[in-house]
């Protein structure tokens, strides 16, 4: 099967709107049971760490998703990070503060406005979004990030079903194991998580 692809850069709100419009594939989808009824999923692309960020000072215990009681949480629209967050976030046990991306998050989280913000993918995430603004990079001492990640997040590239693309994906599914044997996955993601 030859494949050619053409790669486009969105947020996320709206890259998932476009997947769920049939637009196109999406890379970095977690699973969800209502995204499971939208979705045709490949194999796990790769693990997405999902850190807390709070400020210095104002840590507290993390060890499961009950320790987030009361908490207003900053995180990305259209963010979800499983089952269980969703069901946390419906209960009311935390507040969801939605933004459209980490800068705003991190500067909600200096002015008070939220008690902690998801960052993803984990450190490398976090020094690359105060790298893009100098307010943030100036204040990095004030960051500090939860011994304990939220949670490893699997990630995957979805189709919507409407698209019926199960014969791609099992093509891809196939070159995917390859890739993740030869560690070329690895590589990858390390071109596009370095630090430089």
């Amino acid at each position: 099967m030859d494949c050619r692809f053409t790669i486009k850069l969105y947020p996320w709100a709206r890259a998932y709107l476009h997947a769920t419009q049939g637009k196109g594939g999406i890379v970095g989808l977690s699973k969800t049971n209502e995204r499971l009824k939208i979705f045709d999923y490949s194999d796990v692309v790769y693990h997405d760490e999902v850190i807390l960020v709070v400020l210095k000072g104002k840590e507290f215990p993390f060890d499961k998703i009950e320790d987030l009681r009361g908490k207003k949480l900053g995180i990305g629209l259209g963010g979800s990070f499983g089952e269980a967050f969703e069901a946390a976030k419906k209960s009311g046990l935390f507040y969801a503060v939605k933004d459209y991306g980490p800068v705003a998050r991190l500067h909600k989280l200096l002015m008070g406005g939220i008690d902690a913000a998801f960052i993803s993918p984990g450190r490398i995430a976090f020094s690359q979004t105060l790298k893009k603004d100098e307010q943030l990079l100036k204040a990095r001492e004030r960051f500090a990030i939860l011994p304990k990640p939220f949670r490893q997040d699997p990630n995957f590239l979805g189709f919507s079903k409407d698209l019926k693309m199960q014969p791609f994906l099992k093509t891809f599914n196939q070159v995917l194991k390859k890739a993740h044997e030869s560690g070329e996955i690895g590589k990858i993601i390390d071109q596009y998580t370095r630090l430089d």
